[in-house]
C-alpha cells in the first residue's frame, strides 16, 4: 500500500483505527526502498522488453522441433510466459500408448514431460491446471540465449524418449497410469507404496 502521510495519518489517526487496513510489509521503508529498487532496473535494463525478445527466440525454438516430434502441437505465450500444447500423434504405435495414457487421466502425458524434465535435466515446468496436454514454462526475465538452448536440447531429449513406446517414459507413463487406476479404485499400488521417486 502507498499513501501520501497526509492521508495516512488521517485513516491511523486513533489505536482503534490501526486494523482499518493491515500489511505486513506497511510502513516498511526497506521494503519500499527495494520495490522502487525493482521497478528502476526493470526499466533501465528494459527487463519487460526483453522478456517480450527472448520468450519470442524460445518459442521459436520450441517450434522448430515439431518435425521431429509427433507429440509437439505449438508453443505460444507472451514474453516469457509460455505453453507447449501436446497432441495426439500419427503413428499407430504412439496413438494407442497415448489414448492409453489419456483413458487413465488427461493430465498424465504433460507429467510424463514434466518429471524427467525435472529428475534428468534439473528444470522446473507446470502441467497447466485447465488443460492436460499442456505444460507451463516461466523462465525469469533475465533468461540468456544459452538457457533457451539448454532448455530446447532438455526438451528434445524428453520428447526423444517418448518416441519409443518401450522406453523409459513409457515405463514411467505406464506407472502414472497403474497410480491413476488405483487412485481411482481406491486400492494402493505397489508402486506407490514402495517407491518415492
Amino acid at each position: 500500500m502507498i499513501a501520501r502521510r497526509s492521508v495516512y495519518q488521517k485513516v491511523y489517526h486513533r489505536m482503534d483505527r490501526c486494523f482499518v487496513h493491515s500489511s505486513s510489509f506497511g510502513r516498511n521503508n526497506l521494503g519500499m526502498a527495494v520495490g522502487l529498487a525493482t521497478l528502476h532496473v526493470l526499466d533501465q535494463e528494459k527487463l519487460v522488453e526483453r522478456s517480450a525478445v527472448q520468450g519470442q527466440k524460445l518459442m521459436d525454438a520450441i517450434t522448430a522441433l515439431k518435425p521431429k516430434h509427433e507429440f509437439l502441437k505449438e508453443a505460444r505465450g507472451k514474453g516469457c510466459m509460455i505453453g507447449i500444447e501436446f497432441h495426439e500423434p500419427k503413428s499407430f504405435g504412439l496413438k494407442m500408448a497415448w489414448k492409453a495414457v489419456h483413458a487413465a487421466n488427461d493430465g498424465l502425458f504433460a507429467q510424463m514431460i514434466v518429471m524427467p524434465l525435472l529428475q534428468k535435466h534439473r528444470i522446473i515446468t507446470q502441467v497447466s491446471g485447465n488443460h492436460g496436454d499442456v505444460i507451463r514454462v516461466l523462465p525469469p526475465f533475465i533468461i540468456t540465449d544459452e538457457d533457451i538452448a539448454y532448455f530446447v536440447n532438455s526438451l528434445d531429449d524428453v520428447l526423444t524418449d517418448c518416441q519409443n513406446p518401450l522406453g523409459p517414459m513409457w515405463k514411467l507413463g505406464a506407472n502414472l497410469v497403474r497410480a491413476a487406476l488405483a487412485n481411482k479404485s481406491g486400492k494402493s499400488t505397489p508402486d506407490e507404496t514402495t517407491k518415492t521417486n
